[in-house]
């Protein structure tokens, strides 16, 4: 049998929910209208734009004016760039940082090596404030000045000093004989041409004396007979040319009172020498007073004839010697010297300049009256000039 069921309840019927209506806002006229904006207070914008500039204008003068006076400024010390070349300071720009290096000038100077810098500006441990000229001008060497001079072989020796003087260099001339080369002629240099030199370095310049001849040392014929002094000057070498004749009251007749050529001197083989020979005192005749005229006796002489003048006698003229000075300062090494009195030599050989204490050679010549002096040195005329014997 089905069980007995329950009357099931119907459900009460619901009413449906109406919307609220709204309720509707009255109308304002004004609704469509704006309000009226509120504007900035100009005084508020016065008052800002004040503090605005007063502001700018602390900040200008404590930028630019106060900033200055009150902080301490930037100082730089300049560095050291003597002996650096331009070289090193760029490949290291640290050792002049913050300056800069501009080369202002270039010259000679043997202390410094080329392509160092000698002097700076500003100096070194200088300071420069900050602002200021950050630029070291500096001057550069260009080392040692040289020069090159040019082939002298052949040259005279004058004109080779000459020439090397005015490169700045310093001749020192040397002689030596030469079989070629010509008497006074350059036979080399020493060092070579075209070597570079320093200004102030010395170049040796070897000057010939022509082939070299024999020489024979002239001995003292003074106070020898002259028979015998011929004699001994042609045994050792000499050539006897002439032989004058004067009255001397020192040495008797027949003995040699003069030489042409100086003692112990080195003259060529075949070099002439003359000689004065003397005569012995002069006699002096005394004249006997006439007894009618009280002057001497005997007839008066004839008149000379005045178109002509008198021939004086050598005979009867007594010589007188003298020295003559040759100056050899100029002069080095071995020197010929030749002097000429009155047409007669006294001298002609070579002297050693260099072993002279004095560079002054004293020659000795005898003559009479005014007579011509004429020197010679290596061939060449020097001077010439008059004397006056017995004066």
């Amino acid at each position: 049998p089905k069980p007995a069921t329950a009357p099931v309840a119907e459900p009460a019927p619901v009413e449906e929910e109406r919307p609220r209506r709204r309720r509707e806002k009255p109308v304002d006229v004004f609704e469509d209208e704006e309000e009226p904006r509120r504007g900035i207070n100009p005084f508020l914008v016065a008052v800002l734009a004040i503090f605005v500039f007063i502001g700018a204008m602390i900040f200008f003068a404590y930028n630019f004016i106060f900033r200055g006076i009150l902080s301490k400024p930037v100082e730089y010390t300049v560095p050291d760039v003597t002996f650096y070349t331009i070289e090193q300071l760029q490949q290291d720009p640290t050792r002049v940082a913050p300056f800069t290096v501009v080369v202002e000038n270039t010259v000679y100077d043997a202390d410094y090596d080329a392509g160092e810098i000698i002097s700076q500006s500003p100096r070194k441990d200088s300071t420069v404030k900050e602002g200021g000229s950050m630029v070291i001008y500096v001057t550069v060497s260009k080392g040692e000045e040289t020069v090159v001079f040019d082939d002298l072989t052949n040259k005279f020796g004058s004109t080779a000093t000459a020439e090397l003087n005015k490169l700045g260099l310093v001749p020192d001339v040397k002689y030596e004989y030469h079989d070629e080369v010509e008497s006074e002629r350059v036979i080399r240099t020493i060092p070579s041409a075209g070597t570079r030199l320093a200004k102030g370095e010395t170049v040796t310049v070897v000057v010939s004396l022509g082939v070299e001849k024999e020489t024979v040392r002239v001995i003292n014929f003074v106070g020898m007979d002259i028979e015998q002094a011929c004699g001994a000057a042609e045994m050792s070498g000499l050539t006897v040319g002439e032989t004058k004749e004067y009255h001397n009251d020192e040495y008797p007749a027949g003995k040699v009172i003069f030489q042409s050529l100086v003692v112990d001197a080195d003259v060529e083989r075949g070099t002439m020498i003359n000689f004065q020979v003397s005569l012995g005192p002069k006699e002096t005749v005394p004249e006997e007073p006439d007894p009618d005229t009280g002057g001497s006796s005997g007839e008066s002489p004839a008149p000379s004839d005045p178109g002509t003048d008198p021939v004086p006698d050598d005979s009867n003229t007594v010589a007188s010697s003298m020295w003559i000075s040759v100056d050899l300062a100029d002069y080095e090494g071995l020197v010929t010297v030749k002097v000429v009195v009155g047409g007669n030599v006294f001298h002609e050989g070579q002297v050693n300049v260099d072993g002279m204490g004095d560079t002054t050679l004293p020659v000795q010549a005898t003559g009479t009256g005014r007579q011509l002096v004429e020197i010679y040195i290596n061939g060449y005329f020097r001077e010439s000039y008059y004397v006056e014997f017995g004066e």
